[in-house]
């Protein structure tokens, strides 16, 4: 997630998997392409199984997997909200500052290719005892320091 906004009254994180969305429409346009050239060699039968089975799963992965994901901690309004928007719909999620204990990093080892990561809040009462902020894992470091900054802003010390 990336801090948008960083100041003692409001941080705001974001996720925008733009980078992922586009590459998930050029592999769609590049199958749709490959489908219409086939049909237009006469291979209709493969063609149309192409789009319907090659495009098809790219536009169902799209639709599952690329989403606004917007969290917004606010001390004026006492709440962290969350947002989240994608093909197949609208969520959000508000949770009271005072019930937020703390960020942590959640992980995921997938055996050979690694660990990936995302980062939650810790609840000191609610429904759950953990809420993620992000609901896909990725790897790298970024959950690491966006935790550190969370933790910081949630102890009042602005970077």
């Amino acid at each position: 997630m990336k801090i948008v906004t960083d100041t003692p009254g409001e941080l705001v994180l974001e996720s925008r998997p733009w980078r992922f969305g586009l590459g998930m429409v050029a592999v769609y346009l590049v199958i749709v392409w490959n489908a219409l050239k086939l049909i237009g060699n006469g291979g209709i039968i493969g063609g149309v199984a192409m789009i319907v089975f090659g495009a098809g799963f790219v536009w169902l992965m799209f639709h599952g997997f690329i989403r606004l994901e917007i969290v917004r901690f606010s001390r004026d309004a006492g709440s962290v909200s969350i947002l989240r928007q994608g093909m197949s719909g609208r969520m959000s999620e508000t949770i009271a500052l005072r019930d937020v204990e703390r960020a942590m990093v959640q992980t995921y080892d997938h055996g050979d290719s690694g660990p990936t990561h995302r980062v939650a809040l810790v609840l000191r009462r609610g429904k759950a005892p953990t809420v993620p902020l992000m609901l896909a894992y990725t790897g790298g470091g970024g959950a690491t320091r966006t935790t550190a900054r969370i933790n910081d802003w949630l102890a009042g010390r602005h970077a």
